[in-house]
Formats: C-alpha cells, structure tokens, sequence
C-alpha cells in the first residue's frame, strides 16, 4: 500500500505541477501582455508628447504669422494716418497763410481809403457796411435803411441821366459785384 500511495502521491505532485506550469505560463504570458501593454502606452504617450509639441509649434508660428501680420497692418494704419494729419496741417498751414495775407490786403484797403474817396466810390462804401453790417444787427438794420434812400434816391437821378449811361454803370457794378462774390 505503500507503493500505491506514493505512486497517487507522485500522480497528485505531478497534477500540482502541471496545474502550476499552467498558472505560471498564464503569468508568463501575462506578464508578456503588460509588457507589451506598457511599451505600447510608453509609445503612445511618447507619440502624444512629439505631437502636441508639433501642435505647439504650429499653432505658435501661426499666432506669430497673424501677430506679425496685424502689427503690418497697424504700421501701415499709422503711416497713412500720419500721412493724412501731415497733409491736413500743410494745408491747414496754406490756408491761414493765405487767410492772413487776405486780412492784411483787406486791412492795406481799408487803412488806404479816406472817407472823401469813400463817399466818391459809393459801391466801395456800401461794400464795407455790408460787410460790416453782416457783423453787427444795428449796422445790418442802419444800412438797410440807408439803402432803400439810397435807391429812391438813385431811381430819381437815373431818371435824369442819359439812358446808355445808366446801362454802362449797371453793367460796371454787375461786374464789379461778380469779382468781390469770386474773392
């Protein structure tokens, strides 16, 4: 009994040994299987890591690309808006250049009449208190007035006067008044 005992012993011990070659095949494998596993993920986030840094890159030569771009356009921006405040202060510039030199003729003017040259170049009187009565509404209102006497006056002596007289002077004042409206 001996012999049939141990011989089921070996045959349980070789049993066990088979069943634990198994098991440790199964860890064997899936050891090899979390290896593989492991490498694999080491890859892909080696793979993730590369690619976001591409995406990086990419994204911060765009942001460059489009930055560089707008500060073009803002250069260029400034440039035409300062070429266009330039180009406004020159003619800003002629202008009151011109202004001024207009004021100091009309001053020249004014400071060379006498009042008994005035009162012979009538237009040239009833010009400057129309200028002057655009200024003030008393003179507006005093010249207006004078001016209405002045007519009936002028209606009552131009009906003395020689008719191709009067057509002469009409057409005299007409041209006259068409080159002061000009200035």
């Amino acid at each position: 009994m001996d012999y049939e005992k141990i011989y089921k012993q070996n045959q349980d011990l070789k049993e066990e040994i088979k069943h634990l070659q198994e098991k440790l095949q199964e860890y064997k494998d899936m050891e090899s299987t979390l290896k593989n596993t492991l490498i694999l993920a080491e890859k892909t986030a080696e793979d993730t890591r590369r690619n976001a840094l591409k995406e990086k890159e990419i994204i911060l030569k765009e942001a460059l690309a489009k930055a560089g771009k707008l500060v073009d356009r803002a250069e260029q921006r400034y440039v035409s808006l300062n070429n266009q405040y330039e180009e406004l202060r020159r003619h800003f510039s002629l202008f009151k250049t011109r202004f001024s030199n207009f004021l100091q003729s009309q001053i020249e003017i004014v400071n060379s009449c006498e009042l008994n040259e005035m009162a012979e170049d009538r237009y040239l009187f009833d010009s400057f208190r129309q200028a002057a009565a655009g200024c003030d509404e008393e003179i507006k209102k005093e010249y207006e007035s004078d001016r209405e006497n002045v007519d009936d006056t002028n209606v009552s002596e131009e009906a003395h006067e020689n008719p191709d007289d009067i057509a002469a002077q009409d057409t005299s004042e007409e041209s006259d008044s068409k080159d002061n409206e000009s200035e």
